[in-house]
């Protein structure tokens, strides 16, 4: 009896566990379905490329085309200009591009300056003209077009090297003049006039903790809505000097070839004017957001992000009160780089160079999210390319959020694009995405003129090179672009372009040679062996910032000046010697060459170096017309650079009753 009541409790105990087991694998197996049930569904249409029209501006082209899924031509308009940089194809089929000055309207230049914003019609014909550009400021990369029929543009202007001190940057670190970036809302008034309705400045909007005899003197960790003057470096800067180790000295040629390749760097002005500049945020992107009335800049040298208010006044937008933010012109929001203002370490930053930020417009997946090309330079270990999706904190009253003493927010994007192999992606410059009706990211390799559309599974399932949109004889004009001319001497009185357009006699070079030689003996005395290694160091680098050259006639930079560490007696040295220099060219040049002198002294101080200087190298050339032409072909097979690419579906309103049939 006992041992049948045993064996029954020990079925029963089995039984017991059994149904406990199943029990459980049950709730799981439903907490399973529930979680797939409840699992985002791929939008309509994954899986399938969205069909549409995509409009690329090759960067080196005069021409702005509109391709079908086949990469075949539907739509070409051409300009006398070649891309400065943007194009966008608006809701009345008109197109809108930003075009680059030749050089004989230059007054002075940056990484792809542009200075005219065009509109042509869908036939081509050009119906707004517009020419920004004077003594002290060009339009550079993107524009926006805005719903009242303005346009914002992203604007360079000239910072002297003085400027740059006076606002509280280390004089260790100068490098100027700097092109400092700002933007402004144009409103067109004629074929070829505009009116300048609203602007915002970078430089209104400083903070440094370097000398508190300054106004803008403050705590920079707590105020990430001011832009610290100390942090970052110039893109000339940033490609100008040799690297410690091989690997990264291999990168830096890299992108060195890059840039003059493209034109970023070594195009010339005209008349002697500078060829380009030293540019501090190089903002690369404009975007605009109309429910918020907000805008968002692409900061590649901060490395961020950053979201201003665009309901102030320009009065408002100078200062820290006003609009709907109640915070005039400072920045709303950053993201990318908390080192940028104090919030954290090299560990902690995402984006490396972006390019191209904007929101992800309502109606499709992801709305509201900021969408951006993340380049990788500089990215720890491998460099390579993402396209990375981000979440903007907001609290409900729409105020960005940020704790106390912390990061912007969000610690990482919630959505990223990059190949298994993460060097198969990489583009340094230019480039941009594009989020698809369908969900689907569109992905422009600027480098490469590769196009490529991935789901949200990040499955490649369409892609298109536009090296077949190269230009062909009408347009082509001129010599390829020329290697990098010799670097002016640290202490080169007059470049020899300089005195090949003072046309010097025969007697006046050996009275110049002399001179020249008595100031390298003077300053061999004046400098310590420290600073002659350190001002050959320089000059062996063949550096390419603008700072690094004096004017025409002066021995010595201010930015040579500052690096060198010149002792007040050393200052006094130099000015006497100064001195007798201007003596002596007074004694060896006539009334006309002095005059001549005294002109490209003017245009240097206008921002830049002299001909001859470390920006000497060729750019596209100019045509008959005034219009640069197409030089695709100087570059390597199967490449053709772009800024960016946009698909437009069949239904957008712009392309309502065109005829879309591929050119011949």
């Amino acid at each position: 009896m006992g041992s049948r009541l045993g064996r029954g409790m020990v079925l029963a105990t089995k039984v017991s566990v059994w149904l406990v087991l199943a029990v459980a694998l049950l709730m799981a197996l439903t907490r399973w379905l529930v979680m797939l049930r409840d699992q985002p569904k791929p939008p309509p249409g994954s899986g399938k490329p969205y069909p549409g029209y995509t409009l690329v501006a090759p960067v080196l082209s005069t021409r702005t085309h509109l391709i079908d899924m086949q990469g075949k031509v539907v739509r070409t308009w051409q300009s006398r200009y070649i891309a400065g940089q943007a194009a966008y194809l608006l809701e009345n089929g008109h197109l809108l591009r930003a075009g680059q000055l030749p050089r004989e309207e230059r007054l002075f230049g940056g990484p792809q300056a542009g200075g005219r914003v065009q509109e042509f019609t869908w036939d081509g014909a050009l119906v707004w003209d517009f020419k920004l550009h004077d003594e002290t400021r060009v339009p550079h990369h993107d524009l926006a077009k805005l719903p009242n029929g303005n346009v914002l543009v992203i604007v360079w202007e000239i910072k002297t090297a003085e400027d740059i001190l006076a606002a509280g940057r280390s004089r260790e670190s100068v490098d100027g003049p700097w092109l400092v970036d700002s933007v402004l809302e144009i409103k067109p008034t004629g074929a070829t006039t505009g009116e300048v309705v609203w602007e915002w400045h970078v430089w209104d909007h400083l903070i440094q903790d370097h000398d508190p005899s300054l106004a803008n003197h403050g705590d920079v960790a707590a105020h990430p809505e001011r832009i610290d003057i100390n942090f970052g470096q110039t893109l000339l800067s940033e490609v100008s000097h040799a690297r410690k180790t091989p690997v990264e000295e291999a990168r830096r040629k890299a992108q060195l070839n890059t840039l003059r390749s493209i034109g970023y760097l070594g195009a010339p002005a005209a008349r002697g004017r500078p060829a380009v500049m030293a540019d501090w945020t190089h903002i690369n992107a404009v975007a605009y957001d109309p429910e918020l009335d907000q805008i968002l800049l692409t900061v590649r040298a901060f490395s961020e992000f950053w979201i201003i208010d665009h309901s102030t006044t320009s009065a408002e937008a100078k200062g820290h009160t006003g609009g709907r933010s109640q915070m005039g012109g400072d920045l709303l929001y950053r993201w990318g780089n908390p080192q940028a203002y104090r919030a954290g370490t090299a560990r902690d930053q995402q984006l490396f160079a972006p390019h191209g930020a904007h929101w992800i417009p309502r109606g499709r997946p992801g709305a509201g999210h900021v969408l951006v090309f993340n380049n990788g330079i500089g990215r720890p270990g491998v460099e390579y390319s993402s396209v990375d999706e981000i979440i903007v904190p907001v609290d409900t009253g729409g105020r960005y959020v940020r704790k106390p003493a912390s990061a912007y927010g969000p610690p990482r994007p919630v959505w990223s694009y990059s190949t298994p192999r993460k060097t198969d992606f990489a583009a340094p410059l230019l480039s941009s995405a594009q989020r698809l009706p369908n969900g689907d990211t569109l992905i422009c390799n600027g480098v490469s003129g590769l196009i490529f559309e991935v789901t949200p599974e990040k499955e490649v399932i369409w892609k298109q090179t536009i090296s077949h949109l190269a230009a062909s004889g009408s347009d082509r004009h001129g010599p390829p672009p020329d290697r990098l001319g010799a670097a002016p001497r640290p202490q080169e009185i007059l470049t020899s372009p300089v005195r090949e357009t003072l046309k010097l006699s025969p007697q006046q070079t050996r009275d110049l040679d002399k001179t020249q030689h008595e100031v390298d003996a003077r300053l061999e005395r004046i400098l310590s062996e420290a600073q002659q290694a350190r001002l050959r160091e320089r000059d062996g680098s063949r550096a390419i910032a603008s700072g690094d050259v004096a004017a025409p006639g002066r021995i010595m930079s201010l930015s040579r000046q500052v690096v060198l560490k010149l002792s007040v007696a050393q200052q006094k040295e130099l000015a006497e010697l100064q001195k007798q220099v201007d003596e002596q060219l007074e004694e060896i040049l006539t009334a006309g060459q002095k005059a001549l002198l005294a002109k490209a002294r003017h245009d240097f101080d206008r921002g830049g170096p002299a001909p001859g200087g470390p920006s000497r190298a060729a750019g596209p050339s100019s045509s008959a017309a005034g219009g640069p032409g197409d030089f695709t072909g100087h570059l390597p097979p199967g490449v053709n650079p772009v800024f960016s690419a946009l698909r437009y579906g069949a239904d957008y309103p712009g392309l309502a009753g065109k005829d879309l049939r591929p050119v011949e």
